[in-house]
């Protein structure tokens, strides 16, 4: 496999270990519904991207600072025709590290030597976030322009965009495929003038796209794979269990030339119900399920991010894997950890390409087969042949030692072939918070949510609140944005009251009840009764129709 690097200033700041991480830490966040969860533009979930977070980013409730997971990424590994092993995996976070300074993933898509260079990681560091009222605008307006349509759907990364955009409102040239579409005059090219837009699932989405091979592969210190991976996160508000859920589907590309026997998907996380040092993982083989709970009745320890005695219980289930096909009966292929709870090398943060790979192998670290006793933090005993730790609620019937065990869920062996493609559908799920803990554990809410996220990951949600007004303009100036209480509104016209209408829509379409006022050029608006989230404000008066949207604190 090639490996060019752009000789350029952005190269060689990619080679200093601080310089990696400019532009590559941007961030975005789910919070259509009881998430607040960010994601990085290389693949990391659930982390703060900022020196002075540090910490988790995946909040649950939204709203109370309270989070159920310190980080989660994508890992992948094959054996290539000569038997070498291939693999890519993010770095492993620590307390005291809120980015790595090595890199297997890079934001981007391959080039033809299946490498993305740093200038170009550069420019596709962004992730484009899309709300279902950015659609429901873009449907109601009767004839799309370059005024008329919506920044995120005149910019979106799409096969032939001309108008897309990148990291820093940067041109980027599209002749693959790329973000997901509807193509309305079936001509294979997204033109959002020609009525094209984003084809979306759930009521809020993000999308973005991250590659192996980028300056650097220095972080399982292994041979990169040449894969690209479209990502894709998605959630629904419909106020109901599906609010629970976030949905995950990567597409995996194989640029390279090479043919990967033993192929395998997995997800690394970890989990963190508030204290992350009092908890427990278990693993649902029905719907190939990690689960994570409170060891104790009471989660304490972590100051105000602590849960008390409302502790939820969170679950990470494959509803799709390679070869799978939805409501596939297909085992998981593994279910590993590992932790410094338990004194032993063998269980070590992995830190070569060998390590990460026997981790998504029922492994430990050093090749052997997970044992039965060790995983309770006793002494060695007998062997323990199968490839699942801690079956359903075993650590609650032991008595095993709490601590912050990161785990592995894996699929099982692929064949991934060049130029082809497969992909990994997940979902991550959050109970409420009664019956999560040892002494009342119940695993019947998790199992029953995970059921509803399978059923609406393999038949969707219909879309909801098309509306009907139409738009002729876009944009108003409206500030500040977020907003908590106030939100100003420059519309350009100094119209009195009476003779103007302003309208607030969900990202569901439904109106909202908001009072205003105008002042002078400004108009007021109130918007303290309107719970956190996303929003858009419709300014019409006569035939000048505008639209912004704008996030409530």
């Amino acid at each position: 496999m090639k490996k060019k690097l752009l000789f350029s200033l952005f190269s060689i700041a990619a080679l200093g270990s601080k310089a990696q991480t400019i532009g590559f830490s941007a961030t975005e966040y789910l919070d259509v519904n009881r998430f607040n969860a960010a994601h990085m533009v290389n693949g990391v979930m659930w982390r703060g991207n900022d020196t002075a977070s540090k910490g988790a980013k995946c909040e649950y409730p939204k709203g109370t600072g309270k989070h159920v997971a310190l980080q989660g990424t994508l890992w992948m590994s094959g054996i290539d025709d000569a038997g070498k092993l291939h693999i890519s995996a993010e770095s492993i976070f620590t307390s005291l590290s809120y980015y790595p300074s090595t890199n297997d993933y890079w934001p981007g898509p391959l080039d033809a030597a299946d490498t993305v260079t740093y200038l170009s990681s550069y420019n596709w560091a962004k992730i484009w976030k899309i709300n279902r009222a950015d659609i429901n605008v873009f449907l109601a307006t009767p004839k799309h322009t370059l005024t008329t349509t919506q920044d995120i759907i005149l910019t979106w990364p799409a096969k032939g965009n001309i108008y897309a955009k990148g990291n820093g409102g940067v041109s980027l040239s599209i002749s693959s495929e790329m973000a997901p579409f509807v193509d309305v005059n079936g001509d294979g090219i997204y033109n959002p003038l020609d009525g094209d837009y984003p084809d979306m699932k759930g009521d809020q989405m993000l999308w973005w796209v991250f590659s192996d091979n980028g300056a650097t592969h220095n972080n399982t210190k292994g041979r990169p794979l040449g894969v690209e991976c479209h990502a894709m996160v998605y959630g629904y508000n419909r106020g109901s269990a599906v609010d629970n859920m976030m949905f995950y589907e990567f597409t995996m590309y194989n640029k390279s030339p090479n043919k990967y026997t033993g192929f395998r998907l997995g997800f690394f996380a970890n989990p963190a119900i508030g204290n992350p040092y009092d908890d427990y993982i278990g693993f649902d083989s029905t719907h190939r399920m990690a689960v994570t709970y409170n060891s104790a009745l009471s989660d304490t320890g972590g100051g105000i991010s602590s849960y008390g005695y409302h502790a939820p219980m969170t679950g990470l289930s494959f509803v799709e894997m390679p070869g799978d096909v939805c409501r596939g009966t297909v085992p998981a292929g593994s279910f590993d950890f590992f932790t410094s709870v338990i004194n032993r090398f063998e269980y070590n943060t992995p830190n070569n390409d060998s390590s990460y790979n026997n981790y998504m192998h029922a492994k430990t670290a050093y090749g052997q087969h997970i044992f039965r006793a060790d995983l309770m933090g006793r002494s060695p005993g007998s062997s323990y042949t199968g490839n699942y730790v801690y079956p359903n609620t075993e650590m609650c019937d032991s008595n095993a030692k709490a601590g912050n065990r990161k785990y592995v869920l894996s699929t099982n062996d692929y064949t991934f072939l060049p130029n082809s493609k497969t992909k990994l559908g997940m979902v991550f799920i959050a109970t409420d918070t009664t019956g999560n803990a040892c002494g009342h554990l119940d695993f019947t809410a998790i199992t029953h949510l995970a059921d509803t996220a399978w059923n609406v990951y393999c038949s969707p949600l219909p879309a909801l609140g098309v509306r009907t007004f139409t738009l002729t303009e876009k944009g108003l100036n409206i500030y500040p944005n977020p907003a908590q209480t106030m939100l100003f509104v420059e519309t350009g016209l100094n119209t009195q009251q009476n003779e103007e209408q302003l309208l607030v829509y969900d990202v569901l379409g439904k109106a909202l009840p908001v009072s205003y006022s105008r002042n002078g050029t400004l108009i007021e608006l109130h918007i303290s009764n309107l719970a956190s989230g996303v929003y858009s404000v419709v300014y019409i008066n006569g035939t000048v129709r505008k639209v912004q949207t704008f996030v409530k604190q």
